[in-house]
């Protein structure tokens, strides 16, 4: 896949913000590159986990992925949204081995909402044979 280019970003109707989450998502989460249905349904668990966090925290999360794009035009000349899924890899390959640690923890705290959002997938859990939270079972 290639990047989108950003009029097809707007004309689909995602936000510059769904639109870094979900490019990150398809680097963290393979599976799902190209894959609508599945990007749709990570970005819904996603957003579940975002607005639960408080006020501060959503803005630095906001922040960070815009940080990401920035880091990415330095290294590349180009927005990691709009590289396609190899260079993509190999940005994100060396911001998990970025030398400042500020840097590197945004990342994992990114990455980790992303792999949250892509475990509360049923289709996921029942691959995984997960039953689910128990929030949500019913016990006999």
């Amino acid at each position: 896949m290639t990047g989108n280019p950003p009029y097809l970003k707007k004309s689909m109707g995602m936000s510059d913000f769904q639109t870094r989450v979900i490019s990150a998502a398809e680097i963290i989460v393979p599976s799902i590159a190209d894959k609508q249905k599945e990007q749709t349904e990570i970005w819904n668990s996603f957003q579940d986990f975002y607005f639960d966090l408080d006020f501060v925290t959503q803005k630095k999360i906001k922040l960070f992925s815009a940080v990401l794009q920035i880091l990415c035009l330095f290294y590349t000349l180009k927005f990691y949204t709009d590289l396609d899924l190899k260079k993509r890899d190999m940005f994100f390959s060396k911001i998990y081995k970025f030398p400042i640690g500020l840097i590197r923890s945004g990342f994992f705290g990114f990455r980790s909402l992303i792999l949250m959002a892509q475990y509360t997938r049923e289709s996921v859990q029942k691959r995984i044979r997960y039953a689910g939270p128990l929030v949500k079972r019913k016990l006999k």
